[in-house]
């Protein structure tokens, strides 16, 4: 009771509430409550290869992979689907649904030897 008390003194200050670290700890965002968009499991920050779904051959392949920095992207977990937002503009960039293709792929040798890494596919 005294942490839930104190939470919600904290969460009083608008400063606090509308913080993007207060968001990342609580891991909610604007589209966390909207029951339309189905139930929420879990939200946070990742960060994305540029390039996306494209598969680059050759020479363009080696410029994505070492040139291009990757961004920061805020993933939503919902109850029917995975998706991403640019956390500056709070836009959402790309929604992958669970279908009867839906595939998660990790370790070093599915993701091209990034070991935190993962790849997430689906009949798209």
């Amino acid at each position: 009771q005294r942490l839930e008390k104190w939470l919600q003194a904290v969460l009083h200050i608008p400063v606090n509430r509308n913080h993007h670290e207060t968001a990342a700890f609580l891991e909610v965002s604007r589209f966390s409550f909207i029951t339309e968009l189905g139930g929420k499991y879990c939200e946070g920050f990742v960060k994305k290869r540029p390039g996306g779904g494209r598969v680059f051959i050759g020479w363009k392949q080696c410029c994505v992979r070492h040139c291009l920095r990757w961004s920061k992207r805020w993933l939503i977990l919902k109850d029917s689907s995975v998706c991403y937002m640019n956390p500056r503009t709070e836009q959402i960039r790309f929604v992958l649904l669970f279908d009867r293709d839906f595939n998660v792929s990790a370790g070093s040798s599915e993701t091209a030897g990034m070991p935190d890494g993962l790849i997430i596919s689906n009949q798209q």
